[in-house]
């Protein structure tokens, strides 16, 4: 019983996650759609018919697989190409949109870098100049200052260097800041990591379609999956009251078969000829009773008829000459 929670939340976790991929390619599909259509009503129109279709194509391969099983190759062929092609142009999309996304961030980052390092620069550039500019005010007081004191007017040599020298070293401290705040600008700005921008061209290609190709091949992967452990894990002949009803009354309903109605060589007569007879007739009533296609269990109809696997084997090979059975992937099913 605890195998049986466990491989439920299994699938439980398996299942949010396929449907978390195909929300992905889907929403890459639509985006890219749209784009590709101006008239903004067609474009949501094509759009949602576009997630639809990428809906749809994960759904379809589970779907072809129990087709496969139940003998309808044609359909599920179909529906594999249809998928096929709807994934290839989905990868497409999302490809795309990877590509487009890494290069446009390239590129981006590359122009903004080099412009911020120019800024960067003629910050510089100016406040050395600014600076140089202060100190040639800043000699020119001085010697102002100094013809005053020659004249004997210090007082006045006095006032112009206070306030003057006051002014220049408020200005100084403030473009000092500002080229300190450039230095540090640059240095991060330097050694700051590229990410998406240091990946070569190649690199990004493959990354963007193995990317692609993997949002679409694992959601497909995960729905075969659950769907194909579903076939394997479902009982084939299970005790329901329908198929139960079924397997019990089955005698009683259908008409008794003799040798003469139904041609029987070799093993098959010696059956109808035995007393196994009465269980060929009771698997036989099984198979005309159920719809083509029905999976039929050989170890459900061991353990309801109570006899052996190797006589139930030959019970099924005789129902497979008499052309009551067929033999797939999944079992035997009515024909």
């Amino acid at each position: 019983m605890s195998k049986d929670i466990i491989n439920q939340r299994s699938r439980s976790v398996l299942l949010v996650i396929a449907l978390s991929l195909s929300s992905v390619t889907a929403l890459s599909v639509g985006m890219t759609m749209s784009a590709l259509i101006s008239d903004p009503l067609l474009a949501v129109v094509f759009a949602a018919a576009a997630v639809l279709l990428d809906l749809y194509k994960y759904l379809a391969w589970p779907i072809a697989l129990g087709m496969l099983a139940g003998g309808k190759r044609a359909y599920a062929v179909m529906m594999i190409v249809s998928a096929l092609i709807l994934g290839t142009v989905s990868a497409w999309a999302t490809y795309d949109r990877l590509l487009t996304s890494i290069v446009s961030g390239q590129a981006r980052h590359q122009a903004v870098s080099d412009q911020r390092v120019v800024d960067l620069q003629a910050v510089r550039v100016d406040g050395v100049r600014q600076l140089e500019a202060l100190d040639n005010e800043t000699r020119s007081i001085g010697d102002q200052a100094r013809q005053l004191r020659e004249r004997g007017i210090v007082s006045k040599a006095q006032e112009l260097e206070a306030t003057a020298l006051s002014r220049i070293a408020g200005q100084r401290e403030q473009v000092l800041q500002r080229l300190d705040r450039a230095s540090v600008e640059l240095t991060e700005l330097r050694s700051r990591p590229l990410t998406s921008a240091g990946l070569s061209e190649w690199l990004a290609i493959v990354l963007c379609a193995g990317f692609a190709v993997a949002l679409e091949a694992v959601p497909a992967l995960i729905g075969s999956a659950i769907r194909m452990g579903a076939i394997s894990e479902r009982p084939l002949l299970t005790a329901t009251s329908a198929e139960a009803k079924v397997l019990a009354t089955a005698t009683a309903v259908v008409e008794p078969i003799t040798v003469q109605a139904i041609p029987a060589p070799g093993e098959q007569q010696d059956l109808f000829g035995s007393p196994d007879g009465a269980l060929m007739q009771t698997l036989l009533g099984i198979t005309r009773a159920t719809a083509p296609g029905t999976p039929i269990s050989l170890r459900d109809f061991t353990a309801a008829a109570k006899v052996g696997n190797r006589r139930a084997m030959k019970l099924f090979r005789a129902a497979l000459d008499l052309g009551e059975l067929r033999k797939t992937t999944a079992g035997y099913v009515t024909a």
